[in-house]
């Protein structure tokens, strides 16, 4: 899976972000969720909802984005 996520694997990137959640610090866990997202360019919009959550306060104009990607393909908890 970490040999995926490093070819830019939306959905390898997002499993092992909740694989390693706990093992990882909080920037390695956005990190991932970001390559995971891919700026909702065929990216997992899950991981776009959940790190649109993390930087809300840091970038809140691209944390509403992110969770507004995640809102329009059905994850009604990101629906601002």
């Amino acid at each position: 899976m970490e040999r995926l996520c490093a070819l830019e694997d939306a959905s390898s990137c997002y499993e092992l972000s909740q694989i390693k959640k706990k093992l990882l610090s909080q920037d390695e866990y956005k990190s991932l969720l970001n390559r995971a997202c891919r700026q909702g360019r065929g990216g997992d919009m899950l991981a776009c909802g959940k790190l649109g959550e993390l930087i809300k306060t840091e970038s809140p104009d691209l944390s509403k984005q992110y969770q507004e990607y995640a809102c329009a393909v059905g994850h009604k908890k990101y629906c601002l």
